[in-house]
């Protein structure tokens, strides 16, 4: 009898053990939501990528596959420089405004040898910045490229915030005529141009803001770099190319 007993209370032992496990289970995959109550978590069962950097074109084919500026784009410098920096910027990368003030200075220093065309690469062509990337090429529609960079030195250098008071106020004090920019900023011009680099962008595999591709076309070399980058930086990568 005795043994019946015991052989009863381990099954119910057991029993008991395993319902505490699976308590603690869903404990542990459940966090606090806003008010209190408990929200499933998602546990991810897959296994991790392999911690590999991804592969970048270089050389004569980078320069194969890189569009070289052309009258469409917005150049700063020399647009006929032998060296050129293409450079990919999310309007509202906080890495892209610590890159611009350097780009801007190279170009400075280089006395006519390098060029700086930017090209939009938001999220997605529905994304807000890709909204707001229509707000420069609208402005360059009237203004050229001086115009162009007047909206990233105003946002970048000056450091406004990003609103359509501070536009407004841009578009004032560089005369740009409102009707006509009102008219820009739905037109599909200016919408194909920005999927136009984005999809040049994604060509490259490029994969974060900002990207610049520094290439010299007379001798073939090119690099290809993710990230901001100090000034002593830009200027190694560009002798690297000279």
């Amino acid at each position: 009898m005795e043994s019946w007993r015991f052989f009863w209370g381990a099954i119910i032992h057991a029993v008991i053990i395993g319902l505490a496990i699976v308590y603690t289970g869903e404990r542990l995959n459940t966090s606090s939501g806003a008010n209190g109550s408990a929200e499933p978590v998602s546990v991810k069962t897959a296994a991790a990528p392999i911690n590999q950097p991804p592969t970048f074109l270089e050389g004569a084919e980078l320069i194969e596959k890189v569009r070289e500026p052309d009258q469409t784009d917005r150049v700063y410098g020399n647009s006929e420089s032998p060296i050129k920096l293409i450079s990919y910027f999310d309007v509202q990368c906080s890495f892209c405004r610590q890159f611009y003030s350097v780009a801007k200075r190279a170009i400075d220093e280089s006395e006519g040898s390098v060029s700086w065309s930017l090209r939009h690469f938001p999220l997605n062509d529905q994304s807000p910045s890709a909204q707001w990337a229509k707000v420069p090429e609208c402005i360059a529609e009237q203004k050229d490229s001086k115009g162009f960079f007047a909206f990233f030195d105003k946002i970048y250098l000056d450091e406004a915030p990003l609103n359509e008071s501070v536009v407004s106020d841009l578009l004032s004090s560089l005369n740009v005529d409102k009707p006509t920019y009102d008219s820009c900023l739905y037109s599909q011009k200016i919408s194909s141009r920005i999927e136009r680099d984005i999809r040049e962008g994604r060509s490259l595999g490029i994969q974060g803001t900002p990207t610049t591709v520094i290439y010299n076309a007379s001798n073939g070399k090119a690099i290809f770099r993710m990230g901001a980058m100090s000034i002593n930086d830009l200027r190694s990568l560009i002798g690297q190319v000279e």
